[in-house]
């Protein structure tokens, strides 16, 4: 809980996700911060969230993150405003990249110079303390993904670029290792995320109308209600 209700944040909103039955599957936290950086005034977006197994994969806690993340954009529209994340799981780490047009670390994508120094000062003032003196963006968060051998595998066996690349650079995920990265929250990442993750629903839909059915208590898993509170 402490780590959850920031002190230091501005602004806490901590979304909770049911099933059809009531019961909690997982949360959302998103924190607003404002930090000087270089003597200039930067607006940063934290989250944490986590849900059961059986309902991952839904993009619930990215459509409450991104909100956030808009609000405070479009109350401080020149104002320098990035997300900031120590992913200890592939799969949070898969989720923000694949749906963010421009996020640092990433396979094959240098950092701007000017990324690379505020995920820094970040990573050192995040309250975490460095995993590997040889890679300072390795973070013991402590936070740990819970996951059966089964999971593990496949997570492993996937060969999307980014997934074999956060596998690679953090080994030691499962003992809660986590790996910072950054995504800029300027207009033009903004738009082209949307862009994106509106393109990867419109592909996932013309999938649906070729498959058959799922099974129906597959598909009330994936149900979610959803409760926010301040």
């Amino acid at each position: 809980m402490r780590y959850l209700v920031r002190p230091d944040a501005f602004r806490t909103r901590i979304q909770i996700y049911r099933n059809e039955a009531g019961e909690v599957v997982g949360y959302c936290a998103v924190h607003l911060f404002e930090r000087k950086v270089d003597e200039r005034l930067a607006g940063i977006v934290r989250a944490e969230a986590g849900l059961l197994p059986g309902y991952r994969g839904t993009s619930a806690t990215l459509w409450f993150g991104g909100s956030e993340a808009l609000r405070y954009k479009a109350l401080h529209p020149l104002r320098t405003t990035a997300l900031f994340a120590t992913p200890v799981h592939p799969s949070s780490y898969h989720m923000l990249s694949k749906y963010l047009w421009r996020s640092y670390p990433y396979p094959g994508r240098k950092t701007p110079p000017r990324e690379q120094r505020l995920l820094e000062v970040l990573a050192d003032t995040s309250g975490s303390e460095p995993a590997n003196p040889a890679d300072p963006l390795l973070r013991d968060v402590r936070w740990v993904t819970r996951e059966t051998a089964a999971d593990r595998d496949n997570w492993h066996a996937r060969t999307e670029p980014d997934i074999q690349y956060y596998l690679q650079r953090n080994p030691g995920y499962g003992r809660g290792i986590g790996l910072a990265m950054i995504a800029p929250l300027s207009l033009g990442n903004l738009i082209m995320s949307a862009a994106q993750y509106l393109s990867h629903l419109l592909l996932r839909g013309l999938r649906r109308l070729w498959r058959r059915p799922h099974d129906s208590l597959a598909h009330c898993r994936k149900v979610l209600r959803v409760t926010t509170s301040s």
